[in-house]
């Protein structure tokens, strides 16, 4: 069974030969079982490094996925036979990579299970036939507990020595009990930092959520800006209509009461989203404009706080070691 697996090149480097003569096996120059071919060899100092064997391509399916992302962003744009017409067209170029992929993987493998040295590899034989996911075992509850064990065992015999027997050099004494404080120091500080660290990650996963739904908010607020404008149009296509149909009632001196009522009612309409719109979209653009002053602002105030205060740390800590 075909087990999930990208290979990678191997960078094999090939050092100036030894001076010692030794007498090579005989190798059938015309076995095709395995093409090998060095198109990047670079000569150095005193190796000449190159890559082998062609490996199978790597899939780029993120730019697929992009695109089709794209698309469903795009979908409200464009017409129902335009946006089918491009959804498969994407769809069929990300399925031919998958395609191009797999086929690519199969004939490589194909090559290294036919290679007269390679098809008896056990290593190579269990990944091509193992039927079932290939991981790594991890511990069961006997080996943790015995790794538990020996690491007590371990630090129980470090803190009776350190008890019970005195160091007659003291040389040797004094730099126990430096290494000693020295390590739990250390350690104390790798604990520190690893939940600094932490906090760190927490804080920015909180900047990214944030972020995100502020984006989100302007983004709706500028496509609801955009609805605006379409819904002006619309009551714009709408008084034009009625003034052409106003025309031709006058014209056939037929229905003209109807007609005129319809056109005032459609001027009406369009004279006040216009007044409306622009009311909004003044808003929208003040608003937009002092929200990114403001932010902006703050955001600068802060970076150079921050710096101010790292800076005097820093200074402090050098006046410290100079001190010393």
């Amino acid at each position: 069974m075909l087990q999930d697996g990208i290979c990678d090149n191997a960078d094999i480097l090939n050092s100036t030969p030894p001076k010692k003569v030794i007498q090579a096996d005989n190798v059938d120059l015309t076995d095709k079982s395995l093409q090998v071919d060095i198109s990047d060899a670079l000569s150095e100092k005193d190796k000449v490094k190159f890559t082998i064997p062609p490996c199978p391509p790597r899939p780029d399916f993120d730019a697929s996925r992009e695109k089709l992302q794209k698309l469903g962003e795009g979908e409200g744009n464009m017409t129902r036979e335009e946006f089918t017409k491009m959804k498969q067209e994407l769809e069929a170029e990300y399925l031919a990579t998958f395609k191009k992929t797999v086929a690519m993987h199969e004939m490589f493998l194909t090559r290294l299970a036919h290679h007269p040295v390679f098809r008896n590899d056990h290593n190579l034989r269990v990944f091509l036939e193992y039927d079932q996911d290939l991981c790594v075992r991890g511990k069961n509850k006997i080996e943790i507990f015995g790794g538990l064990v020996k690491s007590l065992s371990k630090t129980t015999d470090e803190y009776y020595l350190s008890a019970t027997v005195k160091d007659v050099n003291d040389f040797f004494d004094q730099e126990l009990t430096f290494l000693h404080q020295y390590h739990n120091n250390l350690k104390e500080a790798t604990t520190r930092a690893d939940r600094q660290t932490t906090k760190h990650k927490d804080v920015a996963d909180s900047y990214i959520k944030i972020s995100t739904n502020l984006l989100q908010y302007y983004m709706r607020d500028t496509a609801a800006a955009k609805r605006l404008l379409f819904r002006r149009l619309k009551a714009l296509h709408a008084y034009e209509t009625a003034n052409r149909t106003l025309e031709k009632a006058r014209a056939r001196n037929k229905d003209v009461h109807a007609a005129e009522k319809a056109q005032t009612e459609a001027c009406e309409k369009f004279e006040q989203m216009s007044d409306k719109g622009k009311e909004e979209l003044t808003d929208f653009k003040t608003r937009r404009i002092a929200a990114f002053r403001k932010n902006l602002i703050e955001l600068t105030e802060l970076e150079i706080k921050h710096a101010k205060t790292h800076a005097d740390l820093l200074k402090k800590c050098l006046l410290v070691l100079r001190e010393e």
